[in-house]
């Protein structure tokens, strides 16, 4: 059972979402907000305390980390943010979110007498996999893309060329039944395969250095080593390497780019 399973949509109404807000979206840069508020059951429906409201505001260069768990102080506002709502009968919490591309506001989640649990790692993990969601839609990956190529088109950098990271994008999506059905070591050869017929001319080391770099960035590609035993670490995990062991680095479609375009 995946954490999300445990959010479940509430069987009753609710009397005043009209009251929730969501900022306009006037850049253009926003893809959701996800937000948690108190509620509580008056007369067969669920009020909501919308003066008591905590959001996540996810725009398309989202990075999917965790939202509050990682800053102590966060977590210690949002429980005394909370209090004043306990004290008043708001005692249950609604979770859900606004997708600020559709118009669509959605209720995820709803759990009744949350606040005698004392924990709020139920709606950091929930405004979290909001996070996660976003970051792997195949629109933010492509805006993510599309500001990178504007960028190096004002640079107008001698050695790189935008439209080559274009067609390597390209590529990449035409392959991306075969990464499915590969192992790592064909993987790795589809991918070197393709910078070598993208990435032409002159590539010493150091320029092949920096486009692997900005193609890892880019959440294009991820490095790995794998061992002659076919245990894979990430480069993440490098630390998990052992020295009486031979590794060899390769290079992977990244995880991100195949969640995309699944």
């Amino acid at each position: 059972m995946e954490l999300k399973d445990l959010f479940k949509e509430p069987e009753m109404g609710i009397t005043n979402l009209e009251g929730l807000y969501f900022p306009e979206n006037k850049k253009g840069n926003l893809v959701r907000t996800a937000f948690a508020v108190p509620a509580k059951e008056v007369d067969g429906l669920l009020e909501l305390d919308v003066d008591a409201v905590v959001y996540n505001h996810i725009d398309k260069n989202v990075k999917a980390n965790k939202v509050f768990s990682n800053d102590n102080k966060k977590m210690k506002s949002m429980s005394l943010f909370f209090k004043e709502s306990q004290e008043d009968g708001f005692t249950d919490i609604v979770l859900g979110y606004f997708d600020h591309i559709t118009g669509d506001l959605s209720i995820e989640g709803y759990f009744k007498d949350f606040f005698s649990i004392e924990s709020l790692a139920i709606v950091d993990n929930y405004l979290t996999i909001q996070n996660e969601e976003t970051f792997y839609q195949k629109e933010c990956f492509e805006a993510n893309f599309e500001t990178f190529i504007e960028v190096l088109k004002k640079e107008n950098l001698p050695d790189i060329k935008h439209y080559q990271f274009e067609d390597f994008l390209d590529k990449m999506k035409l392959s991306i039944n075969d990464f499915e059905f590969e192992n790592f070591n064909q993987q790795n050869r589809i991918v070197t395969d393709l910078l070598s017929t993208t990435f032409v001319g002159h590539i010493d080391q150091n320029k092949q250095i920096k486009i692997t770099g900005i193609l890892e960035g880019l959440g294009l590609i991820q490095v790995a080593f794998i061992s002659r035993q076919g245990k894979l670490i990430k480069k993440e995990s490098a630390n998990e390497l052992r020295r009486d062991v031979e590794y060899k680095c390769i290079l992977l479609p990244a995880d991100r780019f195949l969640k995309s375009y699944k």
